[in-house]
């Protein structure tokens, strides 16, 4: 006899973070190559402004704030993953002390894009635990505001733990077999 369970009423909308992802461009500005970093455990996406304080005499005791300058910065971490693109390519970027473009793509398929620079990275080898990469991406500009990726159709495209190549927010599935809403492959 088959078994019947209910559902759960009390439903929630808290996202997973093990559904979020950090990607790096491997290719260029204009036609990025977006190729995921892998094994991360964590990838902390960090907003800050400057505090400058306007408290004056006549402020009745009390200090008044304001936001100043913007930045961003993202704190990851994960596995070491001997011959990760993603991985050797943080690597690569920090060793030659140049930029890097990358992705923080958010579980709905919608990404925040941006320049910054690896201003910390780190390998942790515990002798009874596993090897460990932590680093810290700075931000040099904005961070783009958060968008969707679609294909030519204006179907949403969910990337994989696959290379995918984005122009324009359009998304190149031919070669890179991105999944789209309906959870088929596309062509």
């Amino acid at each position: 006899m088959p078994v019947t369970l209910p559902d759960n009423p009390n439903t929630s909308n808290a996202q997973v973070g093990k559904d979020f992802l950090l990607k790096i461009n491997l290719g260029d500005a204009s036609y990025p190559t977006w190729t995921i970093i892998g094994a991360q455990r964590s990838t902390d996406l960090n907003r800050t402004a400057d505090s400058i304080d306007v408290s004056h005499k006549t402020s009745g005791s009390w200090k008044g704030f304001k936001a100043g300058l913007r930045g961003w910065s993202i704190d990851l971490g994960g596995l070491v993953l001997l011959g990760d693109t993603g991985l050797e390519a943080l690597e690569a970027a920090y060793e030659q002390g140049i930029e890097i473009n990358v992705c923080f793509m958010y579980p709905d398929g919608s990404i925040q894009e941006g320049w910054g620079s690896i201003t910390e990275l780190s390998i942790s080898t515990p002798h009874d635990g596993a090897a460990e990469i932590s680093g810290t991406i700075e931000g040099n500009g904005q961070l783009t505001p958060r968008r969707v990726i679609e294909d030519g159709g204006g179907a949403r495209v969910y990337a994989g733990a696959q290379d995918e190549t984005i122009d324009g927010g359009v998304a190149d599935t031919t070669d890179y077999g991105a999944v789209v809403d309906g959870g088929k492959a596309a062509d």
